[in-house]
């Protein structure tokens, strides 16, 4: 059975790592496990009367992710 020839894009980005805007290429798993540290957590602050939540800032990878799915960061 015959292989498939790859792109000369994909060729590239193999060859580079990076993709053609120039961003690391990542595997699926490992992409999950940075998109997983951005993290919401609740905080109560001595004295105050409510808790607030404060969201981590996101880094460029996850901003991109969630730009690329169309997805808004809630916060």
């Amino acid at each position: 059975m015959a292989r498939a020839t790859p792109s000369a894009s994909a060729t590239a980005k193999a060859e580079t790592r990076r993709t053609p805007e120039g961003r690391p290429v990542h595997h699926f798993r490992g992409l999950l496990d940075h998109l997983a540290t951005l993290t919401r957590n609740t905080v109560q602050v001595h004295g105050a009367d409510q808790p607030f939540q404060q969201i981590t800032v996101p880094t460029d990878l996850q901003r991109h992710a969630f730009e690329f799915l169309d997805v808004r960061i809630a916060v």
